[in-house]
Order: structure tokens, then C-alpha cells, then sequence
């Protein structure tokens, strides 16, 4: 597999070491610009340097390594989550049919037995699972608490955070039935 490896970045070597060629700027006689990576023989050119391209730093997840066997805490990790409702936001006013996305973020990532669940006014709705997205169908209209938690593996909460929402659910009244209640008269 080695030797693939390096077949593969000496064929890329050549492309890459192009993509940090000067760029050249041309007028013709006409006023059109044009740009190139190779020198051409105008008396008319101009190097553009180049901006450093913007880069991002990828941010690896720590990962939590289990505690072995037979330590005080029986298996379980120790670890110090930070947890967060991402959607919806605090306080925030939902329109519509009753459906809610809560989606939350966990930092670090959950270890191997460790669970998330989802209580709705205190009582347990969704859980426990290991994905941090939770769907919530048909809630009544009204202030909502809606808390979530990590738990360990024997179901103990490690963490949890709540936050408030308002449901707002439209109400469609019906047109009374038409009753003549026998006062009509027919031709």
C-alpha cells in the first residue's frame, strides 16, 4: 500500500507545484485583458501577486478514553460536558403544527456508553439515543421547558440544560353547522 502512496503524490507534485505559479496580466492592442501562468512576449505585462490563500484550522474532537476496569467509577468515563440546545433558541416563539427540532451540541463527543435524552415539562419524551437531533410531534400550545441530558451508562444524568420555548398553534374554528331549527319555511 506504501508504494501507492508515493506513486500518487509524485504524479501530484507537478499539479501542485503549478497552482503557486506567478500569474501574468496582458493589454493588447485592442484593450483586452487577459491573464496566464506562462510568460508572454508583450512589453505590456504585469506580475499579480498573489494573496496567501485563507485557510481554517480543523479543530480535532478530544477523545475520551474509558477508565479501566475495576476503578472507583466502574467503567465510566469522567467527563465534563458541555452542552448546549442549538435550535431552537431560548425563549424563542414556534409557529406552525406542533413540531419541534431540537438539535444540541455536545463537547466533547459522547463516549462509547454514554446516551442523550430529551424531557419535555419534566417528563422523559425521546431517549435514550446517541444522536444529537431530536424530533418532538404535536406539543400543545403554551410555555414549553424542554431539557436535555447526558447520561452514563447506568442512566444517571451527567449534565443537562434546559431552555424555555413558547408554542404558538393556530387555531381554525369551524363555521357553525346551519340549523334552521324548523322556522324555515319551503315553497
Amino acid at each position: 500500500m506504501r508504494p501507492f502512496y508515493v506513486l500518487l503524490v509524485t504524479a501530484l507534485l507537478p499539479v501542485a507545484s503549478g497552482l503557486c505559479a506567478a500569474v501574468y496580466k496582458t493589454i493588447d492592442e485592442q484593450g483586452a485583458v487577459s491573464f496566464s501562468d506562462i510568460l508572454p512576449k508583450s512589453e505590456q505585462v504585469k506580475e499579480i501577486i498573489l494573496q496567501p490563500v485563507n485557510t481554517l484550522k480543523m479543530t480535532v474532537p478530544k477523545v475520551v478514553e474509558p477508565v479501566k476496569k475495576g476503578s472507583a467509577n466502574n467503567g465510566t468515563p469522567q467527563v465534563n460536558y458541555q452542552l448546549v440546545i442549538n435550535t431552537p433558541a431560548d425563549l424563542a416563539t414556534l409557529r406552525g403544527t406542533g413540531s419541534i427540532n431540537v438539535n444540541v451540541n455536545v463537547i466533547p463527543t459522547l463516549a462509547k456508553n454514554h446516551t442523550l435524552d430529551l424531557l419535555l415539562d419534566g417528563v422523559k419524551k425521546i431517549g435514550p439515543q446517541r444522536m444529537p437531533h431530536f424530533l418532538l410531534k404535536n406539543i400543545d400550545r403554551g410555555a414549553h421547558q424542554i431539557t436535555v441530558r447526558v447520561l452514563d451508562n447506568e442512566g444517571k444524568p451527567l449534565k443537562e440544560t434546559t431552555i424555555t420555548v413558547y408554542v404558538f398553534r393556530p387555531f381554525i374554528r369551524s363555521k357553525p353547522a346551519d340549523t334552521d331549527n324548523g322556522n324555515s319555511k319551503t315553497n
